[in-house]
């Protein structure tokens, strides 16, 4: 299993002294994420040993992780836990911006203008709690009656 040529001509570059590495390391493993995982794991490996040598192997572990070109860290049996636990705490943030983004946006054209206050009283909630809201919304008769 191989990189591709293209990928194998730009590791080549980097190995060259290009000026902007940075630019040309994300090409890289932009490209090395588009391959299948055997292909993958043998391109990230044969790039961080040619960067080693380049001085860059720390740039392309940086990298390389905030890329999420393997999902072998997700594994590994340090970084595994904590980068799980920050995907699903992010996963979460999300789903609880877009559930309060939508109990908003309901309560607005249901009821009208809502206080900042209910604003910041919502804004405060877990995604639980507002999913417990967004039951209550099509029964309340003031903003403030989703929040009791």
């Amino acid at each position: 299993m191989r990189c591709p040529s293209e990928c194998e001509n730009n590791i080549l570059a980097l190995l060259m002294r290009l000026d902007d590495r940075e630019r040309a390391l994300h090409r890289i493993l932009g490209q090395i994420g588009d391959l299948g995982d055997a292909n993958r794991r043998e391109a990230y490996q044969q790039l961080r040993r040619l960067a080693g040598l380049r001085h860059m192997g720390e740039l392309v572990e940086e990298e390389g992780v905030r890329m999420f070109v393997l999902e072998d860290y997700l594994e590994h049996d340090t970084f595994g836990p904590v980068l799980a636990r920050n995907l699903e705490h992010e996963r979460n943030e999300g789903k609880r911006e877009g559930v309060l983004q939508v109990v908003r946006t309901i309560l607005a054209n249901r009821l009208g203008e809502i206080p900042e206050s209910v604003h910041q009283q919502l804004a405060g909630l877990s995604l639980s709690e507002l999913e417990a809201v967004s039951v209550r919304i099509f029964v309340a008769n003031k903003p403030e009656d989703l929040l009791n």
